[in-house]
């Protein structure tokens, strides 16, 4: 097996966004012209994070570094929520967003295999 290390994982960014109320369809009729508003969605408040995580993976003697973000979304409603506790939840997130994005890549991979033996049996 390759050798993978994780060398340090912080916070790149922390930006709150504040609540927008739901604004629903509407119609609206003068005279011979009518007006369809399509409505938007509601957005709770919220604080996007932005997670840099560093590893380095060794194949025999040759070494890879590697640097990618996670984003990640902290629900609240207080904008004055110390950035130290939403980095730390943030940080609580890290290993059961990864395993899950790992779930996927895996049943992916399936999927390819599949459709590969498929292929090698000329259907």
């Amino acid at each position: 097996m390759d050798d993978l290390t994780l060398t340090s994982f912080g916070n790149g960014s922390i930006r709150f966004v504040g609540k927008v109320d739901e604004v629903p369809p509407s119609t609206t009729v003068d005279g011979n012209v009518t007006i369809n508003n399509s409505g938007t969605p509601g957005v709770p408040a919220h604080f996007e994070t932005t997670t840099m995580i560093q590893a380095q993976i060794k194949v025999s003697d040759v070494t890879a570094f590697s640097t990618f973000h996670l984003n990640d979304v902290v629900l609240s409603e207080n904008a004055d929520v110390p950035y130290r506790e939403i980095e730390y939840k943030a940080a609580r997130r890290l290993a059961p967003m990864l395993r899950a994005i790992a779930d996927q890549i895996d049943q992916e991979m399936a999927r390819f295999d599949e459709r590969e033996k498929e292929r090698k049996a000329g259907l």
